[in-house]
């Protein structure tokens, strides 16, 4: 199966449709590469998402964010547990690491370690250049591409 088996919408809008189940999760599931650049990434996102990681991992496909560095400390703990084993990042996304409050949170935080780890997800931080004191880095990009080579362009964010 590729994309070009999935009944797709030229437009999905948050307030008209269910956005994952009605993309991501049947795109998802049949990517071997999900690349996306996002100003704001939460591992909350990658729940959302699951059902089609699931599928896409199985594809043994990889999955590329570049992202803003505004993470929240539970993110950058869990990216830095996940690299660290790999030996990739360095101590410039270190922060103060905060125990997960419930199993939710602590389930969230390991699957994105696991991505990690596992060489499925690969995170690069965008930073604006020190002169540029206004602004941050805020693209909302993705691209999808399936085992034939087919790709979806899409902008946009899942709020």
């Amino acid at each position: 199966m590729s994309f070009k088996d999935i009944p797709l919408l030229r437009y999905y809008k948050t307030y008209k449709n269910n956005v994952v189940k009605e993309f991501y999760t049947p795109v998802l599931k049949q990517a071997v590469l999900y690349q996306r650049a996002v100003g704001f990434f939460t591992s909350g996102a990658l729940i959302d998402l699951t059902k089609g990681l699931r599928g896409l991992t199985k594809n043994h496909g990889k999955i590329q964010f570049i992202v803003s560095p505004r993470l929240s400390e539970e993110d950058i703990a869990a990216i830095n547990k996940g690299y660290e084993q790999k030996e990739i990042i360095g101590r410039a996304l270190m922060r103060d690491f905060k125990e997960p409050e419930n199993y939710y949170e602590e389930e969230r935080l390991n699957f994105l370690a696991y991505l990690i780890e596992e060489g499925f997800l690969d995170i690069k931080v965008a930073f604006t250049p020190p002169q540029k004191a206004t602004g941050m880095y805020h693209e909302k990009v993705g691209i999808v591409t399936d085992e034939n080579g087919n790709k979806i362009v899409f902008t946009g964010s899942l709020n």
